[in-house]
């Protein structure tokens, strides 16, 4: 192992040259890794192409050395997301102004998404419930009656 020489590649992936050994390097568990592993999932990449990133060429050993960055892939949008807001509210409070542009922009699509699924939840109540024959008769007829004045009932000849 102390032979081995370990050079970065154009992308930052650290790469083993070849010490002369049979097999495949090991591999070198990283902070950078960790973090790339992370931004990968974060960004919605699938795993595979997160593991040839940082260099590892099988799914076993990406289970091995990110276990936990697997688990919580979940969480990694989110909080991208909210760490991505942070640094645009520190750039906000030093009176950067495409920085307060910035996270209006951000509210405002995290407003309209909010929105969009409390309508979306709405919507599905209402299409869950079966209507009957006769409900649907009566529903025909308030719609009928509200196109047309002269269904209603009322007072007639009282002009």
């Amino acid at each position: 192992m102390a032979d081995e020489k370990i050079v970065n590649d154009m992308f930052g992936v650290p790469c083993t040259q070849p010490s002369g050994r049979r097999g495949r390097p090991a591999f070198r568990w990283s902070l950078e890794a960790e973090n790339r592993v992370r931004l990968g999932l974060a960004l919605g990449h699938k795993p595979l192409a997160v593991a040839h990133s940082v260099g590892i060429k099988s799914m076993p050993t990406f289970r091995k050395y990110f276990s936990s960055a697997l688990q919580e892939a979940a969480m990694h949008r989110d909080a991208f997301e909210i760490w991505q807001a942070q640094l645009l509210a520190d750039l906000a409070n030093a009176g950067n102004v495409g920085a307060i542009k910035e996270l209006r922009r951000i509210a405002e699509k995290r407003d309209r998404l909010l929105a969009e699924e409390r309508m979306r939840e709405l919507g599905d109540e209402d299409d869950d419930a079966p209507v009957g024959k006769k409900e649907a008769q009566r529903r025909a007829a308030l719609e009928l009656e509200s196109a047309d004045p002269d269904l209603r009932p009322g007072v007639y000849g009282a002009h």
